[in-house]
């Protein structure tokens, strides 16, 4: 009697844990479709992330450029800071001396420190213009905004 009893109670156990393992049991489609979900999320954060630090690097190195670019720093700063890629407006080699005019755009800038691929030169204006410098001997004489 006592065995059948145990056996009677292990088996109503059984019953019951396998009933409720039954209840909550696993999806692999659901498990998929949330797995995907987090991910998306996390990909969907990360380019948003990108995009604000984009625009950072973008205000950042305008207002340097603005900030460093003056009158009487050498080509060689102008150079660091601007990079090499410019509108030359005028030109007059002398033997004595070289005046230049030039003219720096934002899409100059960007892509000198960025790259023409990059996420900062594809938000920027690349067209605006940032300032106009007159240059003498190798010296910054005159900066228009």
């Amino acid at each position: 009697m006592l065995q059948l009893m145990n056996i009677i109670w292990t088996a109503g156990f059984m019953a019951i844990v396998l009933t409720a393992c039954r209840y909550n049991s696993w999806d692999p489609d659901k498990q998929f479709a949330e797995q995907r979900r987090v991910q998306e999320d996390a990909i969907r954060k990360a380019q948003i992330e990108k995009s604000q630090n984009s625009s950072k690097n973008v205000v950042r190195i305008e207002r340097d450029a603005l900030v460093r670019i003056q009158s009487g720093i050498p080509i060689s700063e102008l150079n660091k800071v601007m990079g090499y890629r410019f509108e030359v407006l005028a030109s007059i080699p002398d033997a004595a001396s070289v005046w230049e005019t030039r003219r720096y755009r934002v899409g100059h800038l960007i892509a000198s420190h960025f790259g023409q691929t990059s996420k900062e030169f594809e938000i920027c204006d690349q067209d605006r213009e940032l300032f106009t410098l007159t240059l003498a001997n190798g010296v910054v004489r005159t900066v228009e905004y």
